[in-house]
């Protein structure tokens, strides 16, 4: 699974960015809050070292968004671990302020949103959290 997860998540998008090297004037990657090559936590760490190849790498402007958790209570195929996360989070989220807000809780439409907003006006910032995709 853990295999998987990394051929999927790393593997799919590096070979994307392969793809795109030397061709586009941005990149833009849904990432994860808490992204960093060096922890022992598989998911950030997979989210860490995918941020760290895309920086090298020849595609334009690079933006990384981190969201928390993605509130996308209605998705068909939701499995039940990530739907009591998702309670959890709604539940939360009001009450995680200062700088613990990057937490909170977005929906995916929010982090479109600010993917497009700022690939249309060339926003040079690299990194995105949650203060930065809800308007």
């Amino acid at each position: 699974m853990r295999a998987d997860f990394e051929k999927i998540d790393y593997g799919y998008a590096v070979a994307f960015a392969r793809l795109c090297q030397g061709k586009i004037k941005s990149f833009n990657l849904v990432s994860a809050n808490g992204a960093n090559p060096n922890t022992s936590y598989t998911y950030l760490r997979v989210k860490g070292q995918l941020e760290e190849k895309l920086r090298k790498m020849d595609l334009g402007q690079v933006r990384f968004y981190r969201p928390s958790m993605l509130i996308a209570p209605k998705r068909a195929n939701l499995q039940l671990g990530e739907a009591i996360w998702i309670k959890i989070f709604q539940v939360i989220s009001p009450f995680l302020l200062g700088p613990l807000s990057s937490w909170k809780g977005i929906r995916p439409q929010a982090v479109a949103s600010a993917m497009v907003s700022n690939a249309i006006c060339a926003n040079s910032k690299t990194i995105y959290r949650y203060k930065d995709m809800v308007k």
